[in-house]
């Protein structure tokens, strides 16, 4: 027990059967968003199929609240799929999506759920009433959707934080 620490309760916490006692507060000051995996639009509503927290990212409440601007139980992390966002963000980048309000409120980019596909797209709003869904590469065409059109797009958030592993 040179660190203060004993083994038993060390071999606790290593198999995740116990958790170190970081400070009357600390659960509370921390948000874990759930990592989803498939989102689905109904009536309005995103739910969420095949979603988990199995590999967590924490983040300080009142940061998310000062710097995204998010509530913070309106979070949620995914990953990124395919190449169409390079250089801003790559497959398999994490992504904090601002669940809320699933509808395009702003030009940004938003992660879209279209045909069975899951992408990150770049949304701008056309003087004629048009979405435009851009892609960053350069390789990737853009598409733009009429008003009507685009209601078939599912939503499952607007994108307000990217991080990556960096190898």
């Amino acid at each position: 027990m040179k660190s203060g620490v004993s083994e038993s309760l060390l071999r606790k916490y290593l198999a995740a059967d116990s958790l170190p006692d970081t400070g009357k507060h600390a659960r509370s000051e921390y948000s874990v968003p759930p990592e989803l995996d498939t989102p689905v639009q109904e009536n309005g509503d995103v739910q969420w199929l095949n979603g988990s927290a199995t590999d967590a990212l924490a983040f300080k409440s009142s940061w998310v609240k000062d710097q995204l601007h998010v509530e913070p139980h309106y979070l949620a992390l995914m990953r990124v799929r395919g190449d169409a966002m390079e250089p801003t963000v790559w497959k398999g980048d994490a992504v904090l999506l601002n669940v809320r309000h699933p509808k395009f409120t702003d030009d940004g980019l938003y992660f879209l759920k279209q045909f069975n596909s899951l992408a990150v797209k770049r949304v701008q709003h056309s003087l004629n009433g048009e979405l435009i869904f851009k892609s960053d590469n350069t390789a990737c065409s853009d598409e733009r959707l009429s008003a009507t059109d685009a209601a078939s797009v599912h939503i499952a958030g607007r994108v307000v934080w990217t991080g990556r592993h960096v190898p």
